[in-house]
């Protein structure tokens, strides 16, 4: 161990000296008013060594100088404020706002693999020295442009090794409670978390090192991918810490965990694509297959395990319903809003039957829409069907639908009607649909200890119209989005929407009606017009899964097997079966299910298979005699079936043989 640490130290001293050296040669000059480029030329000249000089180095040159190249170089760099890097071939010179930091991530190598390599290169300038961490295997390098860039090939050519040496792993996560795939809801895409993790990891690993710069002063990524809003989302939604990428020289982090432990590397560089997980849905089994770094599929797993958690069911049952002018004002229900001394908002009611809630009230601001928020739903349904009987009301639709927390539930009731448009060559047809769409997004939180569903609605109702213009008939459409929340129990009641009927008739005698001039007199018009008010009342449950009941082996043991056999139990045995003699005619067995009550030893019943034999055939009467004595021998005798479950049951031999009896005399009289 000891011998190791010191070959440890030596190496990293070694990769800090073992260095390029620039010539030996003294520089001796004189420079009056020179600009500072010139001055570098010529030293690099008196050098025999190349020179490159960033644009951002100037200045003018006044002294005479008589010192080793480094001192001359250094001398320079305090008074201009540059620094250089000479990588054994040519000299770099660049202004010290040019300094540079950066993070790797050793992949499958130690520090010690780094150090050997940068000082047999002779890269190891112990002005720019290396720090590792090796809880993190990190390594931060700062310093020039070159010197970052030497070392950016330097990892590079450690990781291309270590990932031949270890290559990729795949593995399959199975979910339960999530879906792996992506679904189609309507015109809507649900992603799935296939999908949501590729794009979590993929944006993290751009940001990381391969995406392009915002702008040239670094402000942050807006654009689709890269959007704050959605950064945020994603970081409250998994627990992780995506890299915001910033410009210049800005620390660049990557994504991390939920314990705060590194997923995709923090490199200032082009991230590798064998650093960024990928992940396919297998819609077969709903699972997620990973390929990956072999030593990062535990916070895979971990990641996963997080995000497939049972999502909450939420049943909306909707309720619209038609209810004419005349009897609106009889469901006791004022829409109008009051607001309190303590600021939250009352709905006033006409009738004692209906409460209020003290939950918030919404108004959505559109002329003669409210909505309501109450706990009196079946009470209003109530009123509702009372006036429905007297045809002053009528409930359209009442649909329910089970579905989950934070997704969409659509209720869709439409006509189609399909219209001829005539075009240059051929005839086409344009669809026209109308009618109710609701669309509910719940929502589940706790809101001071107590369970709280916040809806999301938006609800389209529309109707064909009578006139018709180009021969498309007129649709008239009302549109409602609101957002509500309700405590469990309560419905949300929406109203204020108008639907008005025109209806015209012709009544009148068959042919006189019809008779010119005089037919007037016969036949009769009328028109009825009707106005209804709309409601929409949507009450949402919360659903919660019982876990199936097992059967415990004590339970089951007092049931006979398959086929009739006995039961393994600490009763006493059976007795043997008693043979029963064939029938007079044979014929195929009628098997009847008895259900035999409970022992006193408090098990479930059981449903046995009970075989009752043949009636037997119409024969012609030899004697009275013989008939009887056939009869008396047959009922004397139990079918094994009795003796069987007088054995398992003794208790309800006796009320089961009079059960069985009685069947045989019913099928006996039937076959007579």
């Amino acid at each position: 161990m000891r011998s190791a640490l010191i070959l440890a130290i030596a190496l990293m001293t070694q990769a800090f000296a073992a260095h390029a050296e620039l010539p030996s040669t003294r520089f001796t000059y004189r420079a009056d008013g020179k600009r500072l480029t010139e001055v570098l030329q010529d030293f690099a000249a008196s050098q025999t060594i190349s020179i490159v000089i960033d644009a951002g180095v100037d200045g003018s040159v006044n002294g005479q100088f008589d010192a080793k190249p480094a001192a001359f170089l250094d001398a320079l760099g305090k008074s201009y404020g540059i620094i250089w890097y000479y990588d054994g071939v040519t000299l770099f010179v660049y202004p010290s706002r040019m300094m540079q930091s950066r993070l790797f991530r050793m992949r499958g190598y130690s520090r010690d693999s780094v150090s050997h390599m940068l000082s047999s290169m002779g890269l190891g300038d112990p002005r720019f020295p290396l720090r590792f961490n090796d809880a993190e295997q990190t390594l931060l390098a700062y310093g020039p442009p070159r010197h970052i860039e030497l070392v950016q090939t330097v990892i590079d050519t450690l990781d291309g090794t270590a990932r031949d040496r270890v290559g990729a792993a795949i593995r399959v996560f199975p979910l339960t409670n999530v879906t792996a795939s992506d679904r189609v809801s309507g015109n809507v895409r649900v992603p799935g978390l296939a999908t949501t993790l590729n794009n979590l990891f993929t944006r993290g690993a751009r940001a990381a090192g391969g995406a392009p710069e915002a702008n040239s002063a670094g402000g942050a990524d807006t654009s689709s991918n890269g959007n704050p809003s959605k950064r945020r989302a994603m970081e409250m939604a998994y627990g992780a810490r995506a890299a915001d990428p910033q410009g210049g020289s800005a620390r660049k982090d990557g994504v991390r965990d939920a314990a705060g432990r590194l997923i995709v590397p923090e490199v200032g560089g082009e991230v590798s694509q064998d650093d960024v997980p990928f992940f396919q849905a297998d819609e077969a089994s709903n699972s997620i297959i990973v390929r990956g770094v072999p030593e990062r599929m535990n916070q895979y797993q971990e990641l996963i395990r997080q995000l497939d958690v049972p999502q909450a069911l939420v049943e909306i049952e909707a309720t619209i319903i038609d209810v004419s002018s005349e009897s609106y004002d009889s469901l006791g229900i004022e829409w109008e809003f009051s607001r309190s001394a303590g600021g939250s908002l009352a709905v006033s009611s006409g009738s004692p039957s209906v409460g209020t809630s003290n939950g918030p009230a919404v108004n959505i601001g559109l002329p003669n829409v409210t909505t309501l928020i109450s706990n009196a739903g079946r009470s209003l349904l109530a009123r509702i069907r009372a006036l429905e009987s007297t045809g002053n009301a009528r409930i359209i639709a009442h649909p329910k639908v089970l579905g989950t927390a934070n997704r969409m539930a659509s209720m869709i009731d439409k006509r189609q009607a399909s219209v001829r448009v005539a075009g240059n060559l051929d005839v086409g047809l344009y669809t026209v649909e109308a009618g109710t769409t609701l669309q509910v997004m719940p929502q589940i939180v706790l809101n001071g200890g107590r369970r709280e569903v916040r809806l999301s609605l938006y609800i389209e109702d529309g109707s064909f119209e009578g006139a018709l213009v180009d021969s498309i008939p007129i649709i008239k459409k009302t549109e409602i989005r609101t957002d509500a929340a309700l405590l469990e129990g309560e419905s949300l009641l929406i109203g204020g929407i108008s639907v008005e009927t025109d209806t015209t008739g012709r009544s009148g005698l068959p042919g006189l009606s019809k008779v010119p001039l005089v037919g007037g007199l016969f036949r009769h018009d009328e028109g009825v017009k009707s106005r209804r008010e709309r409601l929409f009342l949507i009450t949402p449950k919360l659903v919660s899964l019982k876990p199936a009941v097992e059967l415990r082996p004590s339970e089951t043991s007092s049931l006979p097997s398959v086929g009739g056999a006995a039961p393994v139990s600490a009763q006493p045995p059976a007795a043997p079966a008693v043979a029963v003699p064939a029938p007079v005619a044979p014929q195929s067995s009628v098997v009847l299910p008895v259900e035999v009550p409970a022992p006193v030893s408090s098990q479930p019943s059981a449903v046995l298979p009970v075989e009752v034999p043949a009636p037997v055939a119409p024969q012609p009467r030899a004697s009275g005699k013989s008939t009887h004595t056939a009869q008396s021998d047959q009922a004397a005798v139990e079918p094994p079936a009795l003796v069987l479950l007088e054995a398992a049951m003794p208790g309800n031999a006796l009320s089961l043989a009079q059960y069985v009896a009685d069947l045989d005399s019913a099928v006996e009289w039937s076959a007579r």
